[in-house]
């Protein structure tokens, strides 16, 4: 397995811990620098999961789906 496999498999394995099971029970618009605003998240065990457009929070990111109505949910 090539070190990038190990280093994917690794933040899957955090991410899973994060995120699989819990219940989504608060989504809201937050303003960030500038007067932008991104998706936020509140967990069921209180977590708060910001959407950021990299891995430095330089800004917030928009959600992409698959459904035809609603395909993105924008950065505003």
């Amino acid at each position: 397995m090539a070190p990038k496999d190990k280093l994917i498999l690794q933040w899957e394995r955090a991410a899973q811990k994060v995120l699989l099971g819990r219940k989504i029970v608060k989504v809201q618009y937050v303003e960030y620098d500038y007067g932008q605003h991104g998706i936020a998240f509140k967990l069921d065990n209180g977590t708060m999961v910001y959407v950021m457009a990299d891995d430095e929070g330089n800004g917030p990111g928009a959600l992409h789906t698959n459904l035809t109505e609603t395909p993105i949910i924008p950065v505003t």
